[in-house]
């Protein structure tokens, strides 16, 4: 088990998890099932990050999948927001784009906008000759 000292108002407000949870009288939440500790802690440790995308940068892409997944599980938009800018951005190796594509559809599948990262796995995959997503299905991603 893992405790983290945290501030509450911090967590409400970029959490809609925390925000639920810690409604009325709770002080205190307990994670039951958590399989990636590192990939929480600092997905926790982002809520208090005020440029995201820089601190994304310095990660790979393996655990930036991670933050994404918690961030998910936690409601914190803006880090899922950040963490796809981030895979549009970067190059992704072998297994890894399995990965992120399985990611992102996932998030589409819950009506995150996904498209530029979806986007770049069908042109990537129209210039390699593999079949592509067909782009109708896919919403579009605003920075901003």
């Amino acid at each position: 088990m893992v405790e983290l000292s945290v501030h509450r108002t911090v967590v409400e407000e970029k959490s809609s998890l925390f925000a639920r949870k810690l409604s009325g009288q709770h002080h205190c939440i307990e994670v039951v099932e958590c399989v990636d500790i590192e990939s929480y802690v600092e997905t926790v440790g982002l809520m208090y990050c005020k440029e995201l995308n820089k601190r994304l940068i310095k990660h790979s892409v393996s655990q930036v999948l991670g933050v994404l997944k918690v961030a998910e599980q936690l409601g914190f938009k803006s880090c899922m927001e950040s963490c796809l800018y981030y895979l549009e951005a970067v190059p992704w190796v072998g297994e890894e784009e399995e990965h992120v594509v399985s990611s992102v559809l996932r998030l589409q599948s819950e009506g995150i906008e996904v498209g530029p990262v979806l986007n770049r796995v069908m042109s990537d995959g129209l210039e390699l000759g593999r079949p592509g997503f067909k782009t109708g299905h896919l919403k579009t991603f605003k920075r901003g």
